[in-house]
C-alpha cells in the first residue's frame, strides 16, 4: 500500500479542490488502500483479483457502500 499512497499523494495536491475518482487495477486492490482513500473522502473503483472475497461493508458519506 505504501507505493500506491506515494503515487496518489502528489495527485491529491495537484487536483486539490476537484472531485477525484481513483480507478485502480490489480495492483491497487488492497483493502487498506480502500480504507485510506475512503478516509480522505476520495471516490474509488478498485478492480480485484478473482480469488478475493468481500466480507465487510464500509458506509461512505455519499451513500455508497464498498464491500471488502
Amino acid at each position: 500500500m505504501g507505493e500506491q499512497k506515494r503515487l496518489i499523494r502528489p495527485l491529491l495536491q495537484l487536483f486539490k479542490g476537484y472531485q477525484i475518482l481513483v480507478l485502480g487495477d490489480r495492483e491497487f486492490h488492497s483493502i487498506k488502500l480502500a480504507h485510506w482513500l475512503d478516509s480522505k473522502g476520495i471516490s474509488f473503483v478498485l478492480r480485484r483479483i478473482l480469488a478475493l472475497i468481500f466480507s465487510q461493508t464500509i458506509n461512505h458519506t455519499n451513500g455508497y457502500n464498498l464491500w471488502d
